[in-house]
């Protein structure tokens, strides 16, 4: 699969309209962030090259499988949000 690049060769880190982090899924199955997937060619992911790019709406934050920094979700995590009750607490 080939992803689409922008005019300059690159692969976007935003979604337009709103703005949203761009994450890509890569061929085996980890996940790296906008600046790791554009730094290298193409051709030289040896197996682990990005095949597609989605947005991560909520959830933990998770890491870059090729740098470790932390990739937080849009909405946040529901699970962590004091404001919200737990599953197990009700309403």
């Amino acid at each position: 699969m080939t992803l689409e690049r922008n005019d300059k060769g690159k692969l976007d880190a935003y979604a337009w309209p709103g703005g949203y982090a761009i994450r890509y899924l890569c061929e085996d199955g980890e996940s790296v962030c906008a600046k790791c997937a554009n730094e290298r060619k193409p051709d030289e992911w040896q197996g682990q090259a990005p095949i597609e790019g989605y947005i991560d709406w909520e959830g933990p934050t998770s890491q870059c499988a090729n740098c470790n920094e932390d990739m937080p979700t849009e909405y946040g995590d529901p699970e962590e949000d004091e404001f919200m009750p737990k599953s197990d607490e009700g309403i």
